[in-house]
This record gives C-alpha cells, sequence and structure tokens, in this order.
C-alpha cells in the first residue's frame, strides 16, 4: 500500500518521495515488544509453591482418603503428595480398596508414592526392586518413598539404583525419608528427601543453615504432636526452608493413624503463601 502512495509523484521529485519512504518504513516497522518499552515490562516474580507430602497410612475406605481428597479439590493450586502404605510396603497381593482408592487421589491431582522399608541400605536391591515393581504392576503409582534411609554417607550408590529403577518403570518422582539430618552426599539423588520426621518443629534457621546452598526444593518436613497454634505460627518459616510440609496433631506410637482436624486450615495457609 505504501508504494502505491507515490505513484503520482513527478520524476523530479524522486529523491524527495525516497527520503518520505524511507522514514515512513522507520516509523510504520514492527517493533518486538521487548524493545518497545522495557521500562514498563511487568517483572516475573516466581511463584511459592510449597506443598504437603502426607503419610496417609489408612484405610482407603475409612473417609480419611475422601478427606483428603476434599482438600485438594478445595486448594488445586497446593501441590500434594500422599504416601500409601499397604503392609509395610505393597504386600504379596494387589487391592482393589487400594487400586481403586489410589485412582481417585490420582484423578483429583495427588501425586501417590509407595511405601518401602530399605533397612538404611540393608535390604538387598533385588527385594527393594520387586517391592518398587509391585507397586506400579498393581497402582500404577507417581513414584515410590524410601523409608529408613541412613544419615551417613555410604550409601549413595544405593539409592542411585532404586532411583533409577523406579524411573525406569515410568515413576516420576522418588523420595528418601532419613527422618533427620542426612550427608548432603545424598542430596539430588532422589528428588527429595524428609530431613525431619519427630515429634515437634524443626528449626527453619538451622535447616537452612545446614544446607546452605541447596534449593529447599530437596527437602520436605514431617511433623506429629504439633497443636493447631503451633502449626499457624511457624509454617511461613518452615515453608522456606522445605518444599514439602506436614503437621499433625496426632501422636505416637501412630501418628498417622488419621488425619490432622486443622488439616484444611493447613492447606489453605499454604495455599494463601502462593504468590
Amino acid at each position: 500500500m505504501l508504494g502505491k502512495s507515490y505513484r503520482t509523484f513527478h520524476t523530479r521529485s524522486l529523491a524527495i518521495c525516497a527520503l518520505v519512504l524511507l522514514t515512513t518504513a522507520f516509523f510504520f516497522a514492527p517493533v518486538s515488544p521487548a524493545k518497545a518499552n522495557p521500562a514498563v515490562a511487568t517483572p516475573v516474580v516466581p511463584e511459592i509453591s510449597t506443598g504437603m507430602m502426607v503419610p496417609l497410612y489408612t484405610s482407603p475406605t475409612d473417609g480419611s482418603w475422601a478427606a483428603l481428597i476434599q482438600t485438594k479439590i478445595a486448594y488445586p493450586n497446593v501441590p500434594m503428595v500422599a504416601i500409601v502404605n499397604p503392609q509395610s510396603g505393597p504386600g504379596n497381593n494387589a487391592s482393589h480398596a487400594y487400586a481403586a482408592g489410589i485412582r481417585e487421589l490420582q484423578a483429583a491431582g495427588i501425586k501417590v508414592l509407595g511405601y518401602v522399608a530399605t533397612g538404611y541400605g540393608s535390604l538387598p536391591v533385588a527385594s527393594a526392586e520387586r517391592d518398587i515393581a509391585a507397586y506400579w504392576s498393581w497402582y500404577q503409582v507417581n513414584g515410590t518413598m524410601f523409608d529408613e534411609m541412613p544419615a551417613a554417607s555410604g550409601q549413595e550408590g544405593y539409592y542411585d539404583t532404586l532411583n533409577a529403577y523406579a524411573k525406569s518403570l515410568g515413576m516420576t518422582f522418588t523420595v528418601g525419608n532419613p527422618g533427620g539430618p542426612i550427608s548432603t552426599s545424598y542430596v539430588g539423588i532422589l528428588d527429595t528427601l524428609i530431613i525431619y520426621e519427630n515429634s515437634g518443629l524443626p528449626n527453619a534457621t538451622s535447616i537452612s543453615i545446614l544446607y546452605k546452598g541447596f534449593d529447599r526444593s530437596n527437602f520436605a518436613v514431617v511433623s506429629y504432636g504439633v497443636g493447631y497454634a503451633q502449626q499457624s505460627s511457624v509454617l511461613a518459616g518452615i515453608s522456606s526452608a522445605a518444599n514439602y510440609i506436614y503437621f499433625t496433631n496426632a501422636t505416637l506410637p501412630n501418628p498417622y493413624h488419621s488425619l490432622p482436624g486443622y488439616l484444611m486450615s493447613e492447606v489453605s495457609s499454604l495455599n494463601l503463601r502462593r504468590r
């Protein structure tokens, strides 16, 4: 269209026309949005995505699984992981109740992990792989949680092998549970490490110092015997040190026989921390 606008000009004005054409092309040429006005570009703010990792060692039919699903539906943006434990491991046979319950958890957007006790690295690799394979074959879980993980270095290859095997089947998420401080040589071998599983609350500052230089996405915290007021007052600090948390007011000998009465409030607080 621009060329047609200049066809009526006299030949003597060709030089002037050329100048006008160049000027017009300059002003109407496409400009990259990134360069148009960088002063008003909207900054990208990383989203805080602290999630919940629940030891769901309850029956699929006692109402606790349904309650967790309803909580996830109420707060779909909060990442949620559930660890299931049919018989201190997968057991000898598949359970129809577990299969149906796991499908419902996954349909709600909850990642499901199968529990495997590794005996601090003493369980033969073949036995651990057999448990991992059973979870995958029977339930198509999203990953595995390796309990009884040693704190001292020396078993890195063992857990690296189990991680690789789980991923080779199609699982996408692996967790190790030393339950306390662990050698940083293990960080990164599995997707997440539960660096605190105990009564009461850990010190977020101590965690940050101990694992300085490592992203919080590597860590999870599980605390039992925690009252409502306690959990609500320290949630922000713990969330800054760990990517997944779980607080419950239940206590020993089995703090995972039920869900905390303040579960919905706990997840709501995590949801409010998203930016």
